[in-house]
Parts: C-alpha cells; sequence; structure tokens
C-alpha cells in the first residue's frame, strides 16, 4: 500500500508556522494588558550558543566588557528558563486558537474511490462529501454536507447520485445554558491571561537573578582587589622590617609573625581569585555562554549603586500595592472565580437532558435530476436524571475545589504580606547597615594609619599592626558587600511590592511609562498610587 500526501510540502509547512505564528502573536498583543508592563520579546527563537557568542563578541567589543545592560539582555534572549517561559506562554496561546476553532464553522471535505475485481467482474465507484459544522452558544449544534456519488459496474450501468443533508441538533435543558457552553472557550480565555502574568511575573525574577549574579561577582571582585591590596601591603610590611631587623629594631618573633601574615594573605589572594572565577562562570552559566568564554565584568557599576536610605512609603502602603499589582495573586483570585464557574456546570450536568433533533435529505438519482426524494424528520431527546452518580460526585467535588482554590488565594496573600514586610525589613536593615559598614571602614583605616605611625616610634607592636590591617581588610570587605546588598534588597522589595516593571530590552523600571531607570531614585509612594488607580479602572476590563 502506498500512501499519497497531498499539499504538505516544506513550503507550505513554512506558511502554515507563519499563519500560526501571526494568530498565537496576535492574542498575546490583544491580552498583554498595560499593568503586564511593556510588550516583551516574546517571539521563540531557535537561536542557540552559536548567536549567543555572536552577539557577545559584538557586544564586548575591543575592550572585552560585560556591561549590566547586555548582561540582562543576554539573558533575555538566550537564558535557558526564558526561552521554556515564551514556550508555555506559545503553546497556551496555541491551545486557545484550537478551542477557539471548535466554535466556529469548521468544513470537511472527504472523499473515497474504488476499483474492484471479481473473477470477471469489474465495478468502479467514487463518492465526495463536503459541508461543515457550527455549534453555537447555547448548544446548538448544526452540520450540512453535499455529497455525490458515482458509479460503474460491469453490466454498463453508470450513473451520479447527489444528497443534500442538514441537521439541527438543540439541547432544551441540560447543555443549554451559553455559561455551560462556553466553558471550554472561557476557562482557555482565562488560561492565556494567567500565563501571560507568569510569563511577566518571571521576566521580574530573572531581572533581579541577573542583578544577583552580576554584582555578586562585582562584590568578589572587589574581594580580590582587596586581597591583592592587603598582600602587597603586608609584604612591603615584613620587607620594611627585614631591614629594620638587621640592625636589632625588632626581634626574630615579630618578623616571624609578619611573615606567617604575608603567608595567609597570599592564601587568601589564591581562594579569592578562585572565588571570582566561579561567580563569573554562575553568571556565565545563567546567561547560556559557554564557561570557556572570557569577559570581564564592568567594576564602574559598584560606584554607581545608590546608596540613599529614603523611604517615604510606609510597610503598610507597599503590603496594599503588593495585594494590588501582585500578578501571581490575581491569578489566585481569578482562579476563585474559575472555580465558582465550575460547580455553576457541574451542576448543570444533573439535571435532565431534553434535546430537538431535526434534519433534512434532498438527492437525486442521476445526473439529469429525473428522479428525487426528500426526507424530513424532527424528533425529541429524553434523558431523565435518573442515575446521575457520577454527575453529583463530580459537583460535589467542584465545591471542595472552590474551597481549596479561596484557601489558595487567602494563603497566597498571607506570603506575599510576609515577603513584602521581609523584604521591606531587608531593605531597611541594608541601607542602615551599609552606613555603619562605611564609618566602619573609615575609623579602620585610620586605625591601622595610626598605629603604623605609631610603630615607627616603637610605641606599637608588629601584632598591632597586623591586626589593625586585617581588620581594615576585613572592613573592606564588608562595606563592599553592604553597598551590593543594600541595591539588591530593593530590587527584591520593588519585585514583591509589584511595583517593578520590565522593559522590552530586559532592564527593570518602576510605574507603567518607564520614566525611571534603574539607576534612579524613584519616588516609590507616588508610583504605588499610581499603579492602584490604574488597577481599579483597569482590572474589569482585563478579562
Amino acid at each position: 500500500m502506498t500512501a499519497v500526501v497531498i499539499g504538505c510540502d516544506g513550503g507550505n509547512l513554512t506558511e502554515y508556522q507563519q499563519q500560526i505564528d501571526a494568530e498565537v502573536h496576535d492574542i498575546i498583543d490583544r491580552k498583554w494588558s498595560g499593568r503586564m508592563g511593556q510588550k516583551a520579546s516574546y517571539s521563540m527563537t531557535e537561536a542557540g550558543t552559536d548567536q549567543a557568542l555572536y552577539e557577545l563578541e559584538d557586544m564586548l567589543g575591543d575592550r572585552g566588557v560585560l556591561a549590566l545592560p547586555q548582561a540582562v539582555t543576554l539573558a533575555t534572549e538566550y537564558n535557558r528558563q526564558y526561552q521554556q517561559e515564551k514556550e508555555l506562554l506559545y503553546l497556551q496561546a496555541l491551545d486557545l486558537t484550537v478551542v477557539r476553532h471548535a466554535y466556529e464553522a469548521n468544513p470537511f471535505s472527504t472523499g473515497r474511490a474504488e476499483y474492484v475485481y471479481d473473477e470477471g467482474d469489474e465495478a468502479a465507484a467514487a463518492d465526495l462529501a463536503t459541508g461543515f459544522t457550527r455549534l453555537l452558544s447555547d448548544g446548538t449544534r448544526i452540520t450540512t454536507s453535499v455529497a455525490l456519488a458515482w458509479a460503474n459496474l460491469a453490466s454498463g450501468s453508470d450513473g451520479i447520485s447527489g444528497v443534500f443533508d442538514a441537521s439541527v441538533f438543540k439541547p432544551l435543558l441540560r447543555g443549554s445554558d451559553p455559561l455551560v457552553v462556553l466553558e471550554p472557550l472561557t476557562q482557555a480565555e482565562r488560561d492565556t491571561i494567567y500565563q501571560l502574568r507568569s510569563f511577566n511575573r518571571f521576566r521580574k525574577e530573572q531581572v533581579v537573578a541577573v542583578f544577583t549574579l552580576y554584582f555578586q561577582a562585582l562584590q568578589q571582585l572587589d574581594r580580590v582587589r582587596n586581597a591583592e591590596e592587603n598582600y602587597k601591603k603586608l609584604r612591603n610590611l615584613y620587607t620594611t622590617m627585614q631591614k629594620r631587623a638587621e640592625v636589632g629594631r625588632f626581634e626574630k618573633l615579630e618578623l616571624q609573625q609578619a611573615e606567617q601574615d604575608v603567608i595567609q594573605a597570599r592564601d587568601i589572594l589564591i581562594q579569592e581569585r578562585k572565588d571570582y572565577e566561579d561567580a563569573v562562570d554562575a553568571l556565565k552559566l545563567f546567561l547560556n555562554v559557554p564557561p570557556t568564554v572570557e569577559f570581564k565584568l564592568d567594576a564602574d557599576q559598584l560606584a554607581a549603586i545608590s546608596t540613599e536610605e529614603s523611604v517615604t512609603f510606609t510597610e503598610a502602603q507597599a503590603i496594599s500595592a503588593a495585594m494590588e499589582l501582585r500578578l501571581d495573586l490575581a491569578n489566585a483570585r481569578d482562579r476563585v472565580e474559575d472555580a465558582r464557574r465550575k460547580v455553576v456546570v457541574a451542576a448543570d450536568a444533573v439535571r435532565a437532558e431534553l434535546n430537538i433533533a431535526a434534519g433534512g435529505q434532498a438527492g437525486t438519482e442521476s445526473l439529469a435530476g429525473l428522479s428525487s426524494e426528500e426526507l424530513v424528520s424532527v424528533g425529541l431527546e429524553l434523558d431523565l436524571p435518573l442515575d446521575r452518580t457520577d454527575e453529583k460526585a463530580a459537583w460535589r467535588a467542584s465545591l471542595i475545589t472552590l474551597n481549596q482554590q479561596k484557601r489558595a488565594q487567602a494563603e497566597l496573600e498571607d506570603v506575599i504580606a510576609a515577603q513584602v514586610r521581609q523584604a521591606y525589613r531587608d531593605m531597611v536593615e541594608a541601607g542602615q547597615l551599609y552606613s555603619t559598614q562605611v564609618e566602619s571602614l573609615e575609623l579602620a583605616d585610620e586605625r591601622f594609619e595610626h598605629t603604623s605611625m605609631l610603630q615607627q616610634y616603637d610605641r606599637a607592636s608588629t601584632r598591632d599592626v597586623l591586626d589593625a590591617q586585617e581588620d581594615y581588610l576585613d572592613a573592606q570587605d564588608r562595606a563592599t558587600e553592604a553597598r551590593v546588598q543594600f541595591l539588591l534588597a530593593k530590587l527584591r522589595f520593588y519585585r514583591d511590592a509589584g511595583v517593578m516593571q520590565i522593559r522590552p530590552d530586559g532592564m527593570w523600571q518602576l510605574g507603567a511609562e518607564g520614566t525611571e531607570a534603574a539607576n534612579d531614585q524613584p519616588d516609590v509612594e507616588s508610583y504605588i498610587d499610581e499603579w492602584m488607580r490604574r488597577r481599579r479602572s483597569s482590572r474589569q476590563k482585563e478579562l
């Protein structure tokens, strides 16, 4: 047997893909609401590692430095999880196209041809049927078709017959409520919105992840530089002490202490360099860049971190904003509404079933239409609810599911409130800690300078100088860590409060219009008020 496939060459498949992509993208564009932020590059790409390397090479240029915005752009294009999230969004919109199609006029066309040879008798026949079916919102299903049949027998008889067939099936009780009939379509439409919200929630989480990895690597780079400076200082101190020991100014024990600290400083430097390479490799893995590719980070980003502690809004305001703006919470609330509809749908299945079935046929026996036949039928179908055990169980289960969704919503609201409270406290604490660490660094610097001066006049021991330098190194590292943690704490707070929005290039901003950049100090309270106003006016329009 040979199978023949018609109309499936590569060119047609490409056209099919373009048509499907256009329909899916149109759905996403229409359902992308303003509170989700600016529309992102959600189109799926087949670009792999080679394309990422080419784009990375173009970004690095002659300096070989990967700036923070470029890292965010790479993550948006090539991060594996980001690609999967785009695919999930696409597939959900694709499912919606299939469900929508079920409520449209669906054409069909079938045909068959055969030749039979049996001990000298021959016969040939062919038939073709074409028509459409349509499901209406009240459950009515309409089907029409036109069929043609041709036959040529060995006896010499030859003829063509045609039949027009139409049928209507209309439920009067069970299955007649438009809410029930349209439930698959309604759920598919809402599921697409849910996936859009999840996608945009993920984008916020991803930009925080990129910032975290990038600045953790920068923090480690700063530790390397501090360790290098510490090693040089201790080595110079040891050299000076050697010269003074030769003229009897230092005991051998003190010189050995200095030498031991030099060795420890070198070990620390080696470890810090290793940790930096590990941090950069973690960033590369997240960006989907091979670990063997080398690039530098923009160290100026550390100095660009704003450390102002001005907080003009309260914790209660932040929680209120999160209750309005969090996309995952919006999904949880709408799933409660879904569960309520499911209760109505399940209750409808318990009802009695009464349907009207009507049909008609008209046909001819020959091409000339010399004879014809017509048939019209109308009937009722009744199914009394004598045994609805399965349906009743499904209805009871739907009530339990509704209660579960309500509890899930309430739990998520509590979780979000706790997240915002924690993020708010972390942000305030990080700002205060940074101020403390800056003061500690200044004192450690003064202490080292003062102790070094006292040592020259034999008023401080070698151990005092070595301890002062160790504390200075520790204060440097802690100050940088506090600076980075303050930035990341603010980002996590903006993310958890729902006020963070993502631009098409992957970078973040506050508010709907994108007037604030990542390194600016925004007026968060005004953005919260603006978002709440916009949310109230648009919430009813979203679905």
